[in-house]
């Protein structure tokens, strides 16, 4: 069913996603394909998905199951397509898609711009904080529930006030002490001021009642970014090199003689090494959303129709046996979650569309199309070779394996 009605759909998403709108976020997650493990002897698969950007007036959700998660996949999934108008990528820390579009300039002479993720920086500073009890800080003495946002810095200050006294009153070593104090304060600063950010994007969005595709919207969060969200983000990026200026151990750093640049590495002997890393590692991809209103804060977007994927996995199956039944499960996967972000019910388009594909091919039939795969449900096909022995079965989704739906028009 999926390779009949709904392959010839995702193909058509795929290419009006990368040729219709300016923005895509992408993620990938595991999934679990018997026959791919085994043919490619690996421990897992992955599924990637992509879906548009919040000012895209087209909303749509796509995914693709892979045998690995290499950079490859960025190559199959953009420079497949003709007509390519991207002009950014919003992507998590994943490494993959630096290079991937790398070699997508190199190769195709297409050029699209990665932006990484807001909310991954968050995450990196909440999951330090939580398990350091810096999380209850924040929200009990720095913005407890019956504060306003801005009084921030004046609960930060009183803080650090005490926390000094009690260093001062103390044991031990005080300078050490209170070097460490100087880091959590400087991290907590970001952490409030990445939140900030969000409060800047948020209140755009509910002012237009979150309507973020019409021009009046993009106009709008495109000033208030560049009068607001652009100082935050200087003052995010000067305070994670303060830190690391005051305590030189948070990372690990590198200096390029030749060229003079600096490059970042985690230090394993400190936790707070992971979020700072993070924030200047990606100091230029996180800056972008400043001048384009295009580009989102996270990719949130994606991690949310990657949702479906991992609740079936979790409530559904433990794995899925064959490629073609790992390929039919991502077209399931395309059609559903466009339909969540369109608002249309998915049981009934699907009735809809089974008569819509019947009616058009039908009307190939009227204009003289003749095919022995008309009307038929698709399957593996055995193709003889030259010898006896040379024969094989070909899967359902082998590009060769072409089927009668295949040469269905699906446009409107």
């Amino acid at each position: 069913f999926a390779r009949a009605y709904l392959n010839p759909i995702t193909k058509q998403i795929r290419k009006d996603m990368l040729s219709k709108c300016k923005t895509i976020l992408m993620d990938e997650t595991t999934l679990k394909v018997r026959e791919l493990i085994e043919a490619y002897n690996k421990k897992t698969c992955y599924v990637w998905g992509m879906t548009t950007g919040f000012t895209e007036k087209f909303k749509a959700a796509w995914f693709k199951v892979s045998h690995t998660r290499s950079y490859t996949n960025i190559l199959d999934i953009i420079g497949g397509v003709d007509d390519v108008n991207l002009n950014t990528i919003t992507a998590d820390g994943y490494s993959g898609y630096d290079r991937g579009l790398a070699e997508l300039e190199k190769l195709k002479k297409i050029v699209i711009e990665l932006s990484r993720c807001f909310t991954h920086c968050r995450r990196n500073y909440h999951e330090f904080f939580d398990g350091s009890g810096l999380l209850k800080v924040y929200r009990e003495q720095l913005l407890p529930a019956n504060a306003s946002f801005a009084d921030f810095y004046k609960n930060l200050a009183a803080y650090k006030q005490a926390e000094t006294d009690k260093i001062n009153n103390g044991k031990g070593n005080k300078e050490s002490a209170l070097k460490l104090l100087e880091t959590k304060c400087g991290m907590l600063t970001i952490y409030y001021l990445i939140n900030t950010l969000y409060v800047i994007d948020s209140k755009e969005i509910k002012g237009f009642n979150y309507d973020c595709s019409s021009e009046e919207f993009i106009e709008s969060i495109e000033k208030a970014r560049k009068l607001y969200s652009s100082k935050i983000v200087d003052a995010i990026f000067d305070c994670a090199k303060l830190l690391v200026i005051n305590d030189p151990s948070l990372l690990k750093v590198r200096i390029n003689k030749k060229t003079g640049k600096m490059y970042f590495n985690k230090n394993n002997l400190r936790n707070e090494s992971k979020a700072v890393l993070y924030t200047l590692k990606f100091e230029e991809q996180l800056r972008l959303f400043v001048n384009d209103p295009t580009v989102e804060l996270s990719q949130s977007a994606a991690e949310r129709i990657m949702r479906t994927v991992v609740c079936s996995k979790q409530n559904g199956f433990e794995f899925i046996d064959s490629a073609d039944g790992a390929n039919s499960f991502t077209d399931m996967m395309s059609v559903i979650n466009t339909c969540m972000l369109n608002r249309v019910p998915v049981r009934e388009y699907l009735l809809w569309l089974v008569a819509n594909i019947r009616l058009r091919l039908n009307k190939m039939v009227a204009s003289g199309y003749k095919d022995k795969t008309l009307f038929k449900m698709p399957g593996r096909r055995k193709v003889e070779g030259d010898g006896p022995d040379d024969s094989f079965m070909m899967d359902m989704y082998d590009k060769q394996n072409h089927i009668a739906y295949d040469d269905l028009d699906v446009r409107g």
